[in-house]
């Protein structure tokens, strides 16, 4: 029997894409109010795209998906445009995280090159390159929609799970770096003369590389599901049958609609992870905060 009114997924997207909105939102200004003491390194031009995107796909949920039925409006211009717009949001969002993951790889393995390597002028550009990647994305999805979304869904998976491997190695690497100074500038000797202490420089490096893995590991617990999904449907649509034969389509139908309302959580998990993790973010906000309630 068909189920009538709202439906608790439903309201969990719904309220997803507000906490997504507001969040990203308020990042988003805090950072703008102390703009010219964060817009200095790299890796705050990759936080404000990936907060813009975030915003975007709290908007297009709300706006464009409509997730509470009762309320939902249908147009054929929407229809037209709501696919794209909701991919483009997408991919805009999960290649920047594997763009910020790609470049604390680059600085840990090449550590006397990276700064010559990466800079803000090619930060940005890759972050153009990233917006019309995910451009291109949502118009291919116009046109093959379920084609791209599994290339899309696969591309993401791949290289999240590969990145967060190397990452993990990479705290552990850096931790064990940073013990090893320790113990040498605690007992040095003749043979094993005292290691500097690491400038801050170093210290940072670590913080935002453990930042970047917990956001790789938020984005495989979030997103992996819904693509999982996506992927047996296309499967299913375009290969072969055995998914319909072999699943009970109620389940698989409820199993969507609730990896859909997870989806979202990455979204606006992503600014409380930076608040927590990095001091930068969090006196931008009290400073936003204070102004506000002065």
């Amino acid at each position: 029997m068909p189920s009538t009114g709202v439906q608790s997924n439903e309201v969990l997207s719904y309220i997803f894409g507000i906490l997504a909105i507001v969040l990203n939102g308020i990042l988003s200004a805090s950072m703008y109010k102390e703009r010219k003491r964060i817009f200095v390194t790299r890796i705050s031009f990759l936080v404000a795209s990936l907060a813009f995107a975030d915003c975007l796909n709290g908007l297009f949920l709300i706006i464009l998906r409509q997730p509470i039925k009762e309320i939902e409006y249908k147009s054929d211009a929407l229809l037209l445009i709501q696919q794209p717009l909701t991919w483009i949001a997408f991919c805009a969002s999960l290649l920047t995280v594997i763009l910020m993951a790609a470049e604390r790889l680059l600085i840990v393995t090449l550590p006397m090159e990276w700064s010559t390597l990466l800079t803000i002028p090619r930060t940005l550009l890759c972050i153009l390159a990233v917006w019309l990647l995910s451009i291109g994305c949502g118009v291919a999805i116009h046109y093959r929609r379920y084609y791209v979304q599994f290339v899309m869904c696969l591309i993401v998976e791949i290289s999240a799970l590969f990145l967060i491997a190397t990452h993990i190695y990479i705290v552990w690497m850096l931790q064990r770096r940073e013990i090893h100074r320790m113990v040498v500038n605690q007992n040095p000797s003749k043979d094993t003369p005292g290691l500097p202490t690491p400038p801050n420089k170093n210290s940072a490096h670590r913080k935002v590389t453990m930042v970047v893995t917990i956001l790789l590991s938020v984005l495989i617990v979030t997103c992996v599901p819904y693509f999982v999904i996506i992927q047996m449907f296309v499967i299913n649509n375009t290969f072969d049958k055995t998914v319909a034969e072999n699943v009970n389509l109620e389940i698989y139908d409820r199993a969507f609609v609730y990896t859909f309302a997870l989806l979202y959580v990455n979204f606006f998990m992503n600014p409380i992870i930076y608040a927590w993790r990095l001091r930068m973010y969090r006196k931008a906000f009290y400073s936003l905060v204070g102004r506000s309630t002065s």
